[in-house]
């Protein structure tokens, strides 16, 4: 039995980011889009770095994809586990090796999981890759993607678990509705008065010191993980517990809402019902806990 790790992952997704004219993205058209692209048509190159759609599948409203990864000029060395021998397969200027990554995503929900694989896809290399993919669609527009870690109930409840704070950063992306909409904290508000795509803040206590726990930047950073759609793509709290002198780095990386899921020998249709178990186990976790307004 082969086990993938599935992370999860809010899609915030405009149309024209940063105009007087944004929009979300329409998330169910953008679906059938990427699944009528799969093959050639969805092949593009990020310098060295290739992605494609190997395939697409629909089940009802929900789209899983087996990507395939890989990178020019690598070579492609093959074991002999009996001989103890390597050798090298020599590939044309065609190919290129790679690997297959399993993706899913909900358009009503705007949760998309990945497979977690190394060497796989980046979150940064799949942002880009779908605002290419749209542009390829609807040219007469810019797209902006980002995708936000869902974070796990485990890191609100560690970073709460401090009696003492040295130092907190996060970074937050423009939300789905846009800031203004859902300007409940200082640091979004910052983001809808600078139009920002992006905005960081970080906060370092005085020696000896802690950072207050109960206003500013760590109870913004818990509100903020804890909001129902949230859009922080990284945050980061470095702190002690009480009656410890040993500090403590609490990562929203190692806090991401996550699925176990079996793919067996990786034949495509392991992997598109593996993603899709995965993602509709997630998004109805979230439905049970009122976490799935897809507005915001």
């Amino acid at each position: 039995m082969a086990v993938s790790k599935f992370e999860a992952y809010l899609v915030h997704a405009h149309v024209r980011p940063g105009s007087t004219v944004e929009t979300p993205l329409d998330y169910p058209l953008f679906a059938r889009q990427v699944g009528a692209l799969a093959g050639a048509s969805s092949t593009a190159s990020f310098g060295e770095r290739i992605v494609t759609v190997r395939s697409a599948e629909f089940d009802r409203a929900v789209i899983s994809m087996d990507l395939l990864v890989g990178q020019k000029g690598d070579e492609l060395l093959i074991y002999d586990l009996v001989t103890g021998t390597a050798t090298e397969q020599h590939l044309s200027s065609q190919e290129v090796p790679v690997r297959s990554v399993a993706v899913a995503f909900d358009p009503q929900s705007r949760v998309l999981v990945v497979e977690k694989r190394r060497p796989g896809i980046t979150i940064a290399e799949l942002e880009r890759y779908f605002a290419l993919l749209a542009e390829r669609s609807w040219p007469e527009a810019s797209y902006l993607f980002t995708l936000a870690p869902l974070p796990a109930a485990s890191f609100a409840a560690e970073v709460s678990s401090l009696s003492r704070v040295r130092q907190a950063r996060i970074r937050v992306a423009r939300p789905n509705s846009s800031w203004t909409k859902d300007a409940i904290t200082i640091l979004q508000k910052e983001g809808a008065s600078s139009n920002a795509a992006k905005i960081t803040l970080e906060a370092t206590a005085n020696s000896g010191e802690s950072l207050s726990l109960v206003d500013g930047i760590v109870p913004e950073i818990i509100a903020l993980a804890d909001a129902a759609n949230p859009s922080v793509e990284d945050a980061a709290v470095v702190g002690t517990e009480e009656d410890s002198l040993r500090e403590k780095t609490i990562r929203l990386a190692r806090h991401v809402v996550h699925r176990f899921r079996d793919v067996g020998d990786r034949v495509t249709g392991r992997l598109h019902s593996a993603a899709r178990s995965a993602l509709t186990d997630i998004v109805e976790a979230r439905q049970s806990t009122g976490d799935a307004n897809p507005e915001s």
